[in-house]
């Protein structure tokens, strides 16, 4: 198995390296692994990944995140020009849109 660009799943990385008994919202494919829903889905990431280790604690982080106390930020490096903005993204079909700032520019 793997994701898109062969490497392991989120969830096989977890599987691995945490035990059933101490983490087993992580082997439960209905609860998405224990990654909060409003994060991505099962596939390659880079950064911070949250990961609940009980099912109470993912119940928590979903409510977080759905209820606006917790927030996710990204940073981005684009090369090409953006006009010095602020601005949202939406993927044709998505419930979620993407607010962005450009914070500065660079020059070679």
């Amino acid at each position: 198995a793997g994701d898109e660009r062969g490497g392991p799943y989120l969830s096989e990385y977890f599987q691995e390296t945490m035990s059933l008994e101490a983490t087993p919202v992580v082997f439960d494919v209905t609860s998405g692994f224990g990654i909060p829903a409003r994060l991505g889905l099962d596939r390659a990431a880079s950064g911070l990944t949250l990961v609940a280790k009980t099912f109470p604690g993912l119940k928590s982080l979903e409510s977080e995140l759905d209820g606006g106390w917790a927030s996710v930020e990204c940073l981005a490096l684009a090369h090409g020009w953006m006009p010095p903005s602020r601005g949202t993204v939406a993927l044709p079909k998505s419930e979620t849109e993407t607010r962005y700032k450009v914070l500065a520019h660079a020059t070679h």
